[in-house]
């Protein structure tokens, strides 16, 4: 590569008035979700549409479970900065992102074609942990009762979305006292 970071950007936008968000205002299906293992509100829930690009990097998906690629983001960080390298993919469809680490840069390329482009270690951890905590913060605001689920409730935790501010302090807060109270 060049030796040019580039610079990440990673985000997200729901749709809260799509047919699976309204399907979560109803009672029956939000307390149905918390019952659910991690691995399927993670894969089969919350669709956004993502916008990742590294540079001119375009690396973008439309309505991809976003739980499920945050998540897949963050571990491939972590293995990144063990490993040297890591891959994230999405199961039935041929989207990749390979990563590779040398010092502080990453070489991040698109699995079915020759694009590359590069970017600061620091940059994709900081870029990753943000859209971590950003997802959270936004699907527990509109499904609260998501943190009656322990791995969400976890993950919420250790992103640091409940220290955002006092509303999401207060959720988890409710979170806590409703499972205290259903033991």
């Amino acid at each position: 590569m060049t030796g040019f970071m580039h610079p990440v950007n990673l985000s997200c936008r729901f749709d809260p008035l799509g047919e699976t968000y309204r399907s979560l205002q109803n009672a029956d299906t939000s307390r149905s979700i918390i019952a659910e293992e991690a691995w399927r509100i993670r894969e089969r829930y919350f669709p956004a549409d993502v916008v990742f690009r590294v540079g001119v990097l375009d690396l973008s998906r439309v309505a991809v479970p976003v739980l499920d690629l945050a998540m897949s983001l963050e571990f491939a960080v972590k293995m990144l900065a063990m490993e040297g390298a890591a891959a994230v993919d999405s199961p039935g469809s041929s989207w990749r992102v390979g990563l590779e680490r040398s010092g502080d840069a990453v070489t991040v390329s698109c699995g079915h074609d020759s694009r590359k482009s590069e970017c600061s270690f620091a940059d994709l951890a900081q870029a990753v942990g943000l859209f971590m905590r950003g997802t959270l913060d936004n699907l527990t605001e509109i499904c609260p009762d998501l943190l009656l689920n322990d791995e969400i409730a976890r993950l919420f935790r250790e992103s640091g979305a409940r220290h955002l501010g006092r509303d999401q302090a207060q959720r988890y807060a409710r979170a806590v006292e409703a499972r205290y109270r259903s033991v």
